[in-house]
């Protein structure tokens, strides 16, 4: 039986960028539009982590009950 207390999760990856108008993100690999503009690194790397957010939660509610 699975022990569901111990999960491990390898999430997708992001790409930043800096150009004149500010930090841009989008998914490593994707064709997806950049994201953006945000006026510093941190603003861009929380709009990741929200991201990264709902894809865990989404993952993780696909494991099996006890």
């Amino acid at each position: 039986m699975l022990d569901n207390r111990n999960r491990t999760y390898a999430l997708s990856g992001w790409t930043v960028k800096l150009n004149g108008k500010g930090w841009f993100v989008r998914k490593t690999d994707s064709a997806d539009e950049w994201r953006g503009p945000y006026a510093n690194e941190t603003s861009a790397c929380l709009s990741v982590a929200r991201q990264l957010k709902k894809e865990l939660i989404k993952r993780d509610a696909l494991r099996l009950p006890l």
